[in-house]
């Protein structure tokens, strides 16, 4: 007994052929009929082995075990409350449901200590930040003081204003040599002017050798006697100022010069 032909390629056929009651009862009239049966089961199986051999190999159609594991801990689409995770977290949904309405209408307190900086530019261009002494308080100034009344140091954490009038004070009482470079010879007359430190041990040098030479020397007193005796004190040009002499146990100051 034979076999139906199934064709190559397969072939699906839409029409297939309606038994009538005047059709004779034989065998190729029913062999017709089912060959295209057979053949459209034929074309049928090919496309769904097709179908899954590539659904078997590709990759991207399929989730992995983590999607899955992934995808089952997800919350339900369920909304969510403040002990109920859903479509938002439990802490998200009491933070939300904890915002007043209208609470994008932000207002800045005006309370002291969140005041803003006040308006800068060019009228204001070197001033400074300064508090005042109430609650909000606080403008751009510049700095005003009065100059100490004696010299003092600077003291941490003190307002800027008296630490302004001290260093006023020290810069007022400095004098002029305090702004000129010593003198470095033993010739100027400048009263403003500071002899360097080598020329004021020089000077007292020069003082030293004339003290030596008058007291070597004898000296006429206004009454006629002539003494060697101590001169205390001699000026730039040499000559004694005051001079001691000891007479009957009694110190008697008298003037005299160098011959």
């Amino acid at each position: 007994m034979a076999d139906f032909d199934i064709q190559d390629p397969n072939v699906f056929s839409e029409k297939l052929r309606k038994f009538e009651t005047t059709d004779k009862a034989h065998a190729d009239l029913f062999n017709a009929v089912v060959e295209v049966l057979i053949n459209n089961d034929a074309f049928l199986k090919a496309v769904a082995d097709d179908y899954s051999k590539r659904h078997k190999t590709d990759e991207t159609i399929h989730i992995s075990a983590k999607e899955r594991e992934d995808w089952n801990e997800k919350a339900e689409k369920s909304t969510a409350t403040q002990t109920e995770n859903g479509l938002l977290s439990a802490e998200d949904k009491e933070k939300l449901d904890g915002i007043a309405a209208g609470a994008n209408k932000y207002t800045h307190p005006a309370t002291d200590g969140n005041k803003h900086v006040p308006a800068t530019g060019t009228t204001n261009d070197g001033k400074i930040l300064m508090a005042g002494s109430t609650s909000g308080n606080f403008a751009w100034k510049h700095p005003t003081f009065t100059q100490a009344a004696s010299r003092a140091n600077l003291t941490p954490g003190e307002k800027l204003m008296i630490s302004l009038g001290k260093i006023m004070k020290w810069f007022a009482d400095l004098k002029a040599h305090a702004f000129a470079f010593p003198v470095n010879n033993l010739l100027g007359t400048d009263a403003n002017l500071a002899l360097s430190a080598p020329m004021g041990k020089e000077l007292d040098r020069k003082i030293a050798e004339l003290n030596n030479e008058l007291n070597s020397k004898p000296y006429m007193l206004f009454n006629g006697w002539s003494k060697n005796f101590r001169i205390n004190n001699v000026d730039a040009n040499g000559r004694g100022f005051h001079g001691i002499l000891i007479r009957d146990h009694v110190e008697i100051y008298t003037v005299c010069r160098a011959f």
